[in-house]
Formats: C-alpha cells, sequence, structure tokens
C-alpha cells in the first residue's frame, strides 16, 4: 500500500498447473477481494502474476485504476520493467 492508497501487488509462482495464467490471476484476485473486505481498497489495486515454469505472466487492476492504467499505460509498464526482465530470466 503506497502513500496514494493504491495497492501493488506481485506473485511469483513455479507453476500455474494445468489452468492458464490468466484462470490463476482471476482466482486469487477473487479469493484476496473475499479475504481482504475489511480493508479500504475497493479496486485500487494492481496484481501481477508471473509463472516462471511457463515463463508468463498476467497484470490485473482493480475497477478504480482502469482509466489510469489503460493498454497504453500497461505496455509501457510491460516493455519497461517485465519484457526486460523476462530475456534475462530473471523473476
Amino acid at each position: 500500500l503506497d502513500s496514494t492508497g493504491n495497492e501493488l501487488v506481485i506473485l511469483t509462482v513455479q507453476s500455474v498447473s494445468r489452468q492458464s495464467i490468466q484462470s490463476y490471476a482471476d482466482a486469487v484476485v477473487n479469493q484476496w477481494t473475499e479475504s481482504t473486505k475489511q480493508l479500504d481498497i475497493h479496486g485500487y489495486w494492481v496484481l501481477i502474476v508471473v509463472s516462471k515454469s511457463t515463463k508468463e505472466y498476467v497484470i490485473s487492476v482493480g475497477s478504480q485504476l482502469q482509466t489510469r492504467l489503460n493498454e497504453l499505460a500497461i505496455s509501457r509498464i510491460e516493455s519497461s520493467y517485465l519484457k526486460p526482465y523476462f530475456k534475462k530470466e530473471h523473476f
């Protein structure tokens, strides 16, 4: 949780088993939002799930940040931060 009240979570897992990384991220979001109802984050979050075995990632954005973190902003995050580290296999 930063000074803006936004929350960034980076979850690195060895494998997402047989499900897609998006399905895995969706399940994490569902469980996370259920368990954090007492926190006042109400959609002000970003979740990045990284699968080491498949070398994939997915970015999920809470409803209140979707206008600020549009596709262009996500693309910049990917090209500036995620993709360079993935090329070096630095997860």
